[in-house]
């Protein structure tokens, strides 16, 4: 296997995890796109495999659902937070709202792990 092939690879099983958590989210392309600033056909050529998730789009959807950058780039299941939306109307500024509040979480638990290891 030569070595695009190995990256053509690692980014569609990035490119998979993307579509399996919109899925699992119950959330439209356009929904995704609002929440990552871009346009709804770049979600769509990401998906096809046409175009790779960034570093930057991958953080915002960590954010989103609790986990950290890991969960992307690394095949070893890792925790998340519990996260259950209850509607199906939510905008970009209510995903976004949603991310922060995650990510202050995920910092806290984080910042606990830590105080466990020096304590």
């Amino acid at each position: 296997m030569t070595n695009q092939n190995i990256i053509i690879k690692e980014v569609r099983k990035v490119n998979d995890k993307l579509i399996n958590l919109r899925n699992q989210l119950g959330l439209s392309q356009k929904q995704i796109a609002e929440y990552l600033d871009v346009d709804q056909s770049y979600i769509s050529k990401i998906e096809k495999g046409e175009r790779g998730l960034t570093v930057d789009l991958a953080e915002k959807m960590c954010n989103l659902i609790g986990f950290d950058m890991s969960y992307f780039y690394d095949e070893n299941a890792q925790e998340s937070l519990n996260i259950c939306f209850r509607t199906n109307q939510l905008d970009a500024s209510d995903l976004k709202a949603l991310a922060r509040v995650n990510e202050i979480a995920m910092k806290l638990k984080e910042m606990k792990e830590i105080y466990k290891e020096i304590s």
